[in-house]
């Protein structure tokens, strides 16, 4: 739909008849861009120039399919027309859209363009940090690429005065945008096969409840490691903030101990926990220190030969409360130790496909016990197996107190 309101269409060297090919500007190659214009000639002409220059080009014609778009995609330039949609719903702006991309591409280049005065579309724009605001009246292809190139050059000058550190916490930031965003459609498919499974909605044949409980599995993994993601990026940022109190660890750790019993039953493995002669109180973030114990567990009873031995224990050593829980496994190279404790890396292969975990666990549970002033220890003895040890620090600390539970 071309408006009246907009600039109209020149002759010759004017954007709007141009050859975007013969006229196009020099412009870094391997990018990605979103168009967004609900006339399609103008969006096509955008679309043909881009994709002159190497970049590829995703183009929506409405508000609803530009936010869809900027779920799916990290952006490194957004082109949005200022006025979508029908003139008597003038809410729904390109506005609406930068702000949809800077959530989930913060670092894209994002120009607005607009037949409107620039100043009035210029001050709402700020709002939202637009990078430019382009004025369709009389812009030819020669004027247009030359202000995305200067525009794409000043981005990258100020980027790399920013440095690494910048740009690195902006993909995080935009990862964990884009985690927040998948979290809502992984638990409906979780809640709506769960009731397939239960037979709230009819029975199901032998194959049809397997194939729900896999979709159900690989849902409920994918949110996993949308948590675990998150939990890992507010640590890195400093964004947790701890809420310590006093807690018997020995307790917390029967506890968890018992979650997993059933679970261990159904493997054949046994489950040993020792009880400590003296008090085993620590100042912890009961939830977190829950969230460090979890991955600990789950790794022990993934990697634990069939109808083996877990052994759990707690015991008080130089002023600190240690939380041990070792395995019978297959064990550890040196090397895998090191590489279980950074983000997305694997020790070695897990056991079956529904073994499979997020890759993010220990370094979360490391990166926990750090928080509370303790640190993690991994192991693996030479009669085999592995032995993580979870050090806290005691609450009030016992001196010379080196008691094993």
């Amino acid at each position: 739909m071309r408006r009246t309101d907009e600039a109209p269409t020149g002759t010759g060297d004017d954007l709007g008849l141009g050859s975007a090919e013969s006229r196009s500007a020099a412009l870094p190659a391997g990018l990605t861009a979103l168009v967004v214009d609900d006339d399609p000639d103008f969006a096509g002409l955008l679309r043909r120039l881009l994709e002159g220059q190497g970049i590829e080009v995703h183009v929506a014609e409405s508000v609803a399919d530009a936010e869809a778009l900027s779920a799916a995609y990290i952006f490194d330039i957004a082109l949005i027309d200022y006025r979508l949609g029908p003139a008597d719903q003038p809410a729904r702006t390109g506005l609406h859209v930068a702000t949809a991309v800077r959530r989930t591409s913060p670092n894209a280049l994002v120009i607005v363009l607009t037949g409107y005065s620039d100043r009035v579309v210029a001050r709402e724009a700020i709002r939202v940090r637009v990078d430019d605001v382009i004025s369709k009246a009389g812009l030819t292809v020669t004027e247009f690429t030359r202000t995305l190139a200067e525009s794409l050059e000043r981005k990258r000058q100020r980027d790399t005065q920013l440095g690494p550190a910048y740009l690195e916490s902006v993909v995080n930031q935009s990862l964990a945008n884009v985690a927040h965003e998948l979290r809502s459609p992984l638990v409906s498919i979780m809640r709506q096969t769960e009731a397939l499974i239960s037979g709230a909605l009819g029975s199901l044949s032998g194959d049809q409840h397997t194939g729900a409980a896999s979709i159900s599995d690989e849902a409920r993994r994918g949110l996993n490691l949308i948590n675990a993601h998150l939990d890992l990026n507010r640590i890195e940022h400093r964004i947790t903030r701890l809420e310590p109190a006093e807690h018997d660890v020995a307790a917390i750790l029967a506890d968890e101990v018992e979650s997993y019993t059933a679970r261990a039953a159904a493997k054949g493995v046994s489950i040993n926990r020792s009880t400590p002669s003296v008090p085993t109180v620590a100042r912890v973030d009961l939830p977190k220190l829950r969230s460090a114990l979890n991955p600990i567990m789950d790794n022990a009873l993934k990697y634990c030969r069939e109808r083996g031995r877990i052994d759990v224990a707690v015991r008080v050593q130089d002023e600190h409360v240690v939380i041990e829980v070792h395995d019978d496994g297959p064990g550890m190279r040196a090397d895998d130790v090191d590489r279980v404790l950074r983000p997305d890396t694997w020790g070695g292969t897990a056991p079956s496909p529904r073994a499979r975990g997020t890759g993010l666990g220990l370094t979360i549970a490391r990166r926990f016990s750090e928080l509370h002033g303790g640190h993690l220890e991994i192991g693996s003895p030479r009669d085999g197996g592995t032995t993580v040890r979870l050090w806290l620090r005691q609450y009030p600390p016992t001196e010379g107190t080196d008691d094993v539970g």
